[in-house]
C-alpha cells in the first residue's frame, strides 16, 4: 500500500484508517451504473420474502440475527405471515434457518442477482460490529434499493446512508431486529413507502454519471501529480 502513489477508497471510515499508511488517500464512495424503473411488488402467494445475500464471507454476521430471526419468524407464523427465506451464497446460513419454506441459490452474476432482489419482499443486511465491518461500503443497499426492495440493515456500515423509517429501517440488537422485521412485513403500505423513498434515492443521488466529474478530477489531479506522489511514496525510498 506505502508503495501506491494514492488510495481511493470508498468509505470514510476506512479512509480514516488508511491515513496512518499513506498520505494521499481520497474517498469515492461505490456508485451503481444504472437504475431501473420503479415496480411495485406483484401479488404472490401469502409468504413474505425475506432475502439474504449471504455470500462466502459473512458466516461471522450471520450469527448475531440467526436466532432472532428464526424466533421471528415463528411468531409471525403463529399470527398468520408466512415467511419464505432465500438465502444468496452460504449453505450454513441456510442451514441455519429452522423454517421449512427456504430457498438456497448459489452465487450469480450480477444482473441475476439483482433480478433475485427485485423478487424478494424485504432484504436483511445484519453486520457484526467490528472495525472491518464499520468500513464497509453502503453498495448491498444501493442494490436493494434500486430494485424496490426495503431494506432492513444493520447500523453498523448503513447508519450514514440509510434515514431510519423513511429510506430503510435499522437496527443495533437483536430486540431492535425483530421489532423491525415484524413492522416491515406486517404493515405493506410502510414498506412501499420506504422502498420507492430508497429507489428515489438512489436514483438521484448514487448513479455513477452523477459523480463522473469527481472521479475525473481526482484521477486528472493525481495524473498532474504523478512525479511528485512517485517521489513521497516509499517506492521511492
Amino acid at each position: 500500500m506505502r508503495a501506491c502513489q494514492a488510495v481511493q477508497c470508498s468509505t470514510p471510515a476506512l479512509a480514516s484508517a488508511l491515513a496512518g499508511i499513506h498520505f494521499e488517500v481520497v474517498v469515492l464512495e461505490n456508485q451503481l451504473d444504472r437504475v431501473p424503473a420503479f415496480r411495485d411488488k406483484p401479488p404472490r402467494s401469502p409468504a413474505t420474502i425475506v432475502g439474504y445475500a449471504a455470500g462466502a464471507d459473512h458466516g461471522h454476521d450471520w450469527p448475531a440475527v440467526r436466532d432472532v430471526y428464526n424466533r421471528t419468524v415463528a411468531d409471525l407464523s403463529s399470527q398468520g405471515a408466512e415467511i419464505e427465506t432465500w438465502i444468496v451464497g452460504d449453505p450454513q446460513v441456510y442451514e441455519s434457518i429452522i423454517s421449512p419454506r427456504k430457498r438456497l441459490f448459489p452465487i450469480m452474476p450480477r444482473d441475476a442477482y439483482l433480478e433475485l432482489l427485485a423478487h424478494v419482499d424485504v432484504s436483511i443486511i445484519p453486520l457484526k460490529d467490528c472495525a472491518f465491518n464499520a468500513s464497509k461500503s453502503d453498495v448491498k443497499y444501493l442494490e436493494s434499493a434500486a430494485m424496490g426492495t426495503p431494506v432492513l440493515a444493520s447500523n453498523i456500515a448503513f447508519e450514514r446512508t440509510i434515514v431510519d423509517g423513511e429510506t430503510g429501517l435499522l437496527f443495533a440488537n437483536g430486540e431492535e431486529f425483530a421489532s423491525q422485521l415484524q413492522r416491515l412485513v406486517s404493515d405493506k403500505a410502510l414498506a412501499r413507502r420506504m422502498a420507492k423513498a430508497a429507489h428515489n434515492y438512489v436514483e438521484e443521488n448514487r448513479v455513477i454519471g452523477q459523480h463522473a466529474a469527481k472521479w475525473a478530477s481526482t484521477y486528472s489531479d493525481w495524473h498532474a501529480r504523478g512525479g511528485q506522489l512517485l517521489a513521497r511514496s516509499s517506492i521511492a525510498e
